[in-house]
């Protein structure tokens, strides 16, 4: 019983963890449609717009990742339509991230190839998702252990390489631009900032801890 104890609450910090990031990423995508309507220019009002769908896109990822590692943590065969949802929606967030790339800092050129490129990573992790049979579980040291097979792992860290790419991408460059009022580019920095961070935890955690 004292055991059980400990895994749920290993499994709820976890899970808080995840519920946090998605509330400060909202938050964020909040802040940032506002701060966005400062600027001058119908385009870019449509861009903060777009930005905050993007922010509230993975947001919902982190929500959906939170409560499923809440509710079915402790029983892999039900958290692994959590992982299959998972990989629906960053493939989602991956196409979207790559078409705002494209249509903020190169219009001109067609994001087709890139979206069709990105599309198939994303389906190659949906059906290795769902291929895949989750075992996850709670390590003798406190900590949650996804035990993904190592390919999904390594496809995975791919898939959220250009979701968290795009975003640091697009927000270094909004940061960079001393044209944007303060709030813009301070939100921008902040965000470039968790993308570095972001990339540099998934490799370490679904490349490195691998091999």
């Amino acid at each position: 019983e004292v055991y059980s104890y400990l895994c749920a609450m290993v499994i709820a910090t976890t899970a808080v963890a995840f519920l946090v990031l998605g509330l400060g990423l909202a938050f964020c995508g909040y802040r940032f449609v506002r701060a966005s309507h400062q600027s001058t220019g119908s385009k870019n009002n449509k861009i903060g717009f777009l930005l905050s769908i993007f922010l509230f896109t993975f947001a919902l990822h982190s929500g959906v990742m939170g409560f499923g590692i809440l509710l079915f943590g402790d029983q892999p065969v039900y958290f692994h339509f959590i992982v299959i949802i998972s990989s629906i929606l960053l493939t989602f967030i991956g196409l979207f991230g790559v078409r705002m790339v494209y249509y903020i800092f190169y219009p001109r050129n067609s994001p087709y190839m890139a979206m069709t490129l990105t599309g198939i990573l994303g389906t190659i992790l949906a059906v290795m998702a769902i291929v895949m049979k989750s075992q996850s579980f709670v390590t003798s040291y406190g900590g949650f252990d996804f035990n993904f097979d190592p390919l999904y792992s390594i496809t995975l860290f791919g898939m959220l390489f250009v979701d968290i790419g795009a975003q640091g991408y697009i927000f270094t460059r909004i940061f960079l631009d001393e044209k944007l009022n303060k709030e813009v580019r301070l939100l921008s920095l902040i965000m470039s900032g968790l993308a570095a961070t972001g990339i540099s935890n998934t490799f370490i955690r679904f490349v490195v801890a691998n091999y």
